[in-house]
């Protein structure tokens, strides 16, 4: 795979890079709005076709509260897929944590294309002090991207991303593959545990029944939110301090991700 282009930016408290290839004839991005943080440090690049494509975005930022140490991952953004057909089971000494949301109330510096047109926003999920390694659950009706911030020596042991549409995850910890399963996702119809994705839109007992039936294991703590920027899990899971946007780490999602927090076409102008 040949790199095309790279654009460099510095601007108030941090500074990103991108790294751009493509398969298309002609690809154009501009880094000139990342949900505010990158406004008046634009850098846009043309990139030509190389045999294989992809983008590869990393966001550094520094400063601000500083407040209890957070788990940091110096890792670059870029998209992924995963190719199990099966979950994976939570096994004993492992706490579920299961958080389930209609939609999520944040602005999101990326949308998750999956045709829908419906706009993506964003959760961010902190997560306290635990006794036990976190087996975390997640589920949203609406496209969330769901930000983790980690108090450090928590530890996150695995991650299922559930929901009626595309879901994207980022600041995971490196030794965790995230599980997507999406009623958008082309699994769902070939991977018998994967319906739970396709009738999540059940009531909320039904889809926590299957869940647990999923993963092998009863839910050790369960809260529902219908609208919000945040949810708080584990002790001193409010002291932490917001971590800058993405931070430098991997976003996981089935789908192809556009920067922005407006969806194109007559969704986005509605969202306005």
């Amino acid at each position: 795979m040949r790199m095309i282009a790279l654009a460099l930016g510095v601007f108030g408290s941090g500074f990103a890079v991108m790294l751009f290839f493509s398969s298309d004839a002609e690809r154009y991005l501009s880094l000139k709005s990342f949900d505010g943080l990158v406004d008046g440090a634009a850098s846009a690049f043309v990139a030509e076709a190389p045999a294989e494509g992809g983008g590869i975005l990393a966001w550094f930022g520094w400063g601000g509260d500083q407040g209890p140490e957070v788990m940091h991952l110096d890792e670059i953004v870029v998209s992924e897929n995963g190719t199990s057909c099966s979950i994976n089971g939570a096994v004993p000494g492992e706490r579920v944590v299961f958080v389930n949301l209609y939609r999520a109330d944040g602005k999101s510096p990326i949308q998750i294309s999956d045709g829908s047109g419906k706009p993506t926003s964003m959760m961010n999920v902190n997560i306290g002090r635990y006794q036990s390694p976190v087996y975390l659950v997640l589920y949203a009706y609406e496209p969330v991207f769901w930000q983790l911030n980690v108090l450090k020596g928590t530890e996150i042991s695995n991650i299922l991303l559930v929901g009626n549409h595309s879901q994207a995850v980022a600041n995971v910890p490196a030794n965790v593959s995230p599980q997507i399963l999406s009623g958008k996702g082309e699994d769902v119809g070939r991977c018998p545990d994967f319906e739970i994705a396709a009738r999540s839109g059940e009531q909320a007992s039904e889809l926590e029944r299957q869940i647990q039936t999923a993963i092998g294991r009863p839910i050790s703590e369960s809260k529902f939110v219908y609208e919000a920027k945040d949810v708080f899990l584990g002790a001193d899971s409010k002291s932490l301090s917001r971590p800058s946007l993405i931070d430098g780490r991997y976003i996981y999602t089935h789908n192809e991700l556009t920067q922005g927090s407006i969806v194109s076409g007559e969704a986005g102008l509605r969202r306005l």
